[in-house]
């Protein structure tokens, strides 16, 4: 499943299979709308996804799916744990959210994961699960300054890079 890192305790596991969906190259095109480019990233996650939709003209939602499914089963199935703690990206997430929700891959658009969320999960010997607590982030409990989804944040980042490259 994964690797001992050099250095790190014993119970320390990287997977890379439970890193964040790939992108194609991200840029805009000369002469691109602005309003199309806007909408074309604000609706990588959906709704209408399915298993050939390609997040940002990258990897395949069905490969996506595929490599962070067969992390979580073997996750699952190694007994010799009682408390595992998954560290990734707001894709994967949701997710493995979606799967213990019974939602289908649509349901990504439908689930929020700001940076440094938590989640915790109480997984069932019969592989099923409980969400107690879901997109929790200790410093914005509430959710007052924090509005805006992840895609939202992460095209604004992209339009300023993008001024900052591309001074008129």
């Amino acid at each position: 499943m994964g690797k001992r890192e050099a250095g790190s305790s014993p119970d320390f596991l990287a997977c890379p299979d439970f890193g964040e969906i790939q992108p194609g190259t991200i840029h805009t095109f000369p002469g691109t709308d602005f309003d199309h480019w806007k909408n074309y990233f604000l609706s990588a996650l959906g709704p209408g996804l399915n298993f050939d939709s390609r997040f940002m003209g990258g990897e395949t939602f069905f490969d996506f799916t595929n490599r962070v499914n067969f992390s979580l089963r073997t996750l699952l199935e190694d007994s010799s744990w009682a408390n595992a703690l998954v560290v990734a990206h707001s894709v994967v997430n949701r997710w493995i959210l979606c799967r213990f929700l019974g939602l289908g891959l649509d349901g990504i658009h439908a689930i929020e994961q700001d940076s440094g969320c938590m989640n915790v999960i109480d997984v069932f010997p019969d592989g099923k699960g409980v969400i107690r607590l879901m997109n929790y982030t200790p410093g914005d409990r509430a959710k007052v300054n924090l509005r805006k989804n992840t895609l939202e944040m992460l095209f604004e980042q992209s339009v300023e890079a993008h001024k900052k490259n591309n001074p008129t």
